[in-house]
């Protein structure tokens, strides 16, 4: 949760952000930022945004431990 990530975000740099869209379940949006957030060597993705218009749209900042 972002509370929970609020309290170790020193300890992390931002490195990017990362998006999804056109996904057909939230379970499938969740798999796509999580591979994207591998892929950029990130420790950790925090959900900045979520849409369910027809679609499955979300965006995460990605953070990579200092």
């Amino acid at each position: 949760m972002k509370v929970d990530f609020d309290k170790v975000e020193s300890q992390y740099t931002k490195i990017g952000t990362i998006s999804t869209s056109n996904e057909m379940s939230a379970a499938d949006a969740k798999a796509d930022l999580i591979k994207k957030a591998d892929e950029k060597g990130a420790d950790v993705l925090v959900l900045t945004s979520g849409q369910t218009d027809n679609k499955i749209h979300g965006t995460a900042n990605i953070y990579k431990k200092k």
